[in-house]
């Protein structure tokens, strides 16, 4: 029989273990949270997965407690909430080493395992009439399976256990022996009336130190779960303002959608998922279309065409597909994520991809900063609003910073150009008559001769020198920044996250983000003082009254413009 999501038949909390519970009041005589557990000390060792976000970060390396599993909460209060726990005697500890393992590392640890494979060819002969190849037979109950990707794992499934494990050892004294432990890990949930297959599927690898990672997971309630305490930080990472259990229960969630993506052998897919994330995808679209801060980790376009691949899925709605569940529980995992890092389902979620829901001091700058910004034409200032809205509460959002690094380039190209033409401008003005001085040689100080150089003269090679500034700093800032416009956020947040810890934190990024403009703008200023000082110095009255009062209204339109335009935040 095959593997089914089982989402169309989720019962209405889905957050409700099918056991024996029992509810506990999370609001202590303080308004804190009150925990139900017990603890059995046992031998841990280090987990490893990739920095950012629940499925990739690097603080999922923890120690490993037993405990009382405990589960979400179907009603919340303000102190917490109340949850819903199994039944708190004490939890039978395995008579074997385990370790609580993620269902996200497993999708890293394929992607970043180290090369095992020699690169010299063996000599391989093909055996008469071979017209079928086959891998070597496994023990009992085994069957290897090809993920969609291309990496292969192995299920065992019987009327008991339904367990995954990686491919790459193949041996039946292992495999033997996992099927023991597995089933002595899904005898403890039978002792403690955990349903257990075909609605509770496991994952057991034995290391070389000779552990067993370990999760469940179980379809009804779309979560993870282990058979001892584990601590929270290892399923949400580093992401901060997590209060209580009611805030990671989408966490949980991107972590059994992880698992259905890691391990899609044959599931059905249900036609209640179909329309769960088609609506899920229109709401996204929605949003999109109707605001320009939406929180949906996808464009528009992009959800348009991930309506599509809906769409055509719904023919095997129903059927047993294994490229069909791959995609909805990768589709899945992205939203249900989303919906954990803007605490979807709480009283303060965040509706605006802006939106800070923090309590945090703003930054207070310094006099010197405050005039090298107004120095640099306010350009730091329009960054640094920027990179407020896309770096909020130290989370990014991929589709918005995609958006930002895609406006930064094509702001800073536009800039290089701007900074090209301004210096051939100065290049042709040095060839007017008039603005180098022919007319004899001086005698320097220093005991150097060389003609004298006019005050045009001189105000255009500072201009040509600002402009050659402008065009270097956007070639390499463009070359530095064009590649984020198509990557993931990981390298984005690791980035930020350095930077925030400097001295001057994300306002450095701002002024060295606003250099090429404010370089451009004062090559701008020495171009026209190196003009005026052409029209103003050996010419006629009339002509300079004619140009002065040509200059005259043009400062006056260009103050009036800036006073118009000028926002309220940026005066502050």
């Amino acid at each position: 029989m095959a593997s089914p999501l089982r989402s169309d038949t989720a019962p209405d909390d889905p957050a409700a273990l099918l056991v024996p519970h029992l509810i506990i009041d999370l609001s202590g005589p303080d308004g804190g949270p009150v925990i139900v557990s017990r603890t059995t000390p046992q031998s841990s060792a280090g987990m490893h997965a990739r920095p950012s976000g629940p499925e990739t970060n690097s603080l999922y390396r923890s120690s490993t407690h037993f405990v009382v599993a405990s589960r979400r909460s179907s009603s919340q209060s303000s102190g917490g909430g109340t949850i819903i726990c199994p039944d708190v005697s004490p939890m039978p500890v395995p008579r074997f080493p385990t370790e609580p393992f993620m269902a996200s590392s497993v999708t890293d640890s394929r992607y970043h395992r180290e090369p095992r494979r020699d690169i010299e060819p063996a000599e391989i002969y093909i055996p008469p009439l071979t017209m079928q190849i086959v891998e070597e037979p496994l023990p009992e109950g085994w069957t290897s399976c090809t993920h969609p990707e291309g990496v292969m794992y192995l299920l065992y499934k019987d009327e008991s256990m339904h367990m995954f494990t990686h491919g790459d050892i193949r041996g039946s004294r292992y495999l033997n022996d996992l099927v023991q432990r597995g089933l002595e890990l899904y005898d403890i949930l039978r002792k403690k009336s955990v349903p257990g297959a075909p609605d509770t599927e496991l994952f057991l690898e034995c290391r070389t130190t000779g552990a067993y990672r370990y999760y469940f997971i179980n379809h009804k309630t779309r979560s993870i779960f282990w058979l001892e305490q584990v601590k929270g930080c290892r399923v949400y990472g580093d992401v901060p303002g997590v209060q209580r259990l009611t805030d990671i229960k989408f966490a949980l969630e991107t972590q059994y959608w992880a698992h259905c993506e890691s391990f899609p052998h044959e599931r059905v897919v249900p036609a209640k998922l179909l329309r769960e994330l088609k609506g899920t995808i229109l709401h996204s679209a929605v949003d999109c279309l109707t605001t320009g801060s939406s929180t949906s980790p996808f464009t528009n376009r992009e959800l348009t065409k991930m309506l599509k691949l809906i769409d055509a899925v719904q023919l095997n709605s129903g059927k047993s597909d294994t490229d069909s569940a791959f995609m909805l529980a990768r589709f899945m995992k992205y939203f249900v994520d989303a919906k954990f890092f803007n605490f979807h389902g709480q009283a303060d979620a965040r509706l605006k991809s802006h939106q800070a829901i923090f309590r945090t001091e703003a930054p207070r700058r310094s006099r010197a900063m405050r005039l090298l910004s107004w120095l640099l034409f306010r350009a730091p200032e329009t960054h640094a609003r920027e990179f407020q809205k896309v770096w909020v509460d130290c989370v990014i959002n991929d589709a918005t910073w995609k958006k930002f690094m895609k406006k930064l380039v094509s702001e800073w190209q536009e800039l290089t150009i701007y900074a090209t033409v301004l210096l051939n401008a100065n290049v042709a003005f040095l060839a007017v008559p008039g603005v180098i001085n022919n007319a004899g040689m001086t005698m320097a100080s220093t005991g150097s001769s060389g003609y004298a150089q006019t005050a045009a003269q001189i105000a255009s090679y500072v201009s040509i020198v600002l402009s050659i500034g402008a065009i270097i700093l956007g070639l390499l800032l463009v070359r530095q920044n064009r590649t984020q416009e198509h990557e993931d956020v990981d390298s984005a947040v690791s980035f930020l996250s350095r930077v925030t810890h400097l001295m001057f934190g994300l306002e450095s990024l701002a002024y060295i983000f606003g250099l090429p403009y404010a370089l451009l703008m004062w090559s701008v200023v020495y171009f026209v003082l190196a003009v005026a000082c052409l029209v103003f110095q050996q010419t006629t009255t009339v002509t300079r009254i004619l140009v002065g009062i040509a200059f005259g209204i043009i400062t006056v339109m260009i103050a009036w413009s800036l006073v118009t335009t000028l926002d309220s935040r940026e005066v502050r």
